[in-house]
C-alpha cells in the first residue's frame, strides 16, 4: 500500500480551492481541543516570524500551488486561527476545548491528556454547519 502522502496531501495547481475539515488549533491555544503542532512535544512553530500550526502550514502549502483555502471546520480556536490568517475565510466551529492555560513545560504525553476535553455540537448540527460553510466558501472561488 505504501506510505501515506505527507503535506500537502496531494494538493497541486489543478485544485480550484482547499477545504480543511476537522482541524485542531496550534499548540498552546486556549479553547483548543487536542491542540498541537505536528506533535504534542512542539510548543510553537514560526515561519518568517508568524506562529503557525498545522492549519496555517496546510494553508501555506496550498497557497504555494496557487490554491486558496476557502473554508475550515474544527474547534473554535482553529476557527480563530484561520480568520487571523485569512479574514474572509468561511469557518465552521463544531467543538470547543475546555482548557484555558498554556501547556508549556509539559511532556508530550502530559500535554495530550491536558487538552483532551471538549464540548461538541451534535453531529447532525455539525454536518449541517460544515455543509453550509463549505458551499458558501466554494462559491467564492474564481
Amino acid at each position: 500500500m505504501g506510505r501515506p502522502l505527507g503535506y500537502p496531501f496531494g494538493c497541486n495547481e489543478k485544485f480550484d480551492a482547499a477545504v480543511i475539515i476537522g482541524q485542531h488549533a496550534k499548540s498552546n491555544t486556549d479553547g483548543g481541543h487536542l491542540c498541537h503542532t505536528g506533535s504534542f512535544e512542539v510548543e510553537d512553530l514560526t515561519i518568517n516570524g508568524i506562529s503557525l500550526g498545522e492549519l496555517g502550514c496546510n494553508m501555506l502549502f496550498a497557497a504555494y500551488f496557487g490554491v486558496s483555502t476557502v473554508m475550515v471546520s474544527g474547534d473554535r480556536a482553529a476557527w480563530e486561527e484561520a480568520l487571523a490568517l485569512v479574514p474572509n475565510i468561511e469557518v465552521a466551529s463544531v467543538k470547543e476545548g475546555i482548557k484555558r492555560v498554556s501547556a508549556t513545560g509539559l511532556t508530550g504525553g502530559q500535554n495530550k491528556l491536558f487538552n483532551g476535553a471538549a464540548i461538541h455540537l451534535h453531529p447532525e448540527k455539525a454536518r449541517e454547519l460544515i455543509k453550509e460553510k463549505a458551499k458558501k466558501g466554494t462559491g467564492k472561488t474564481p
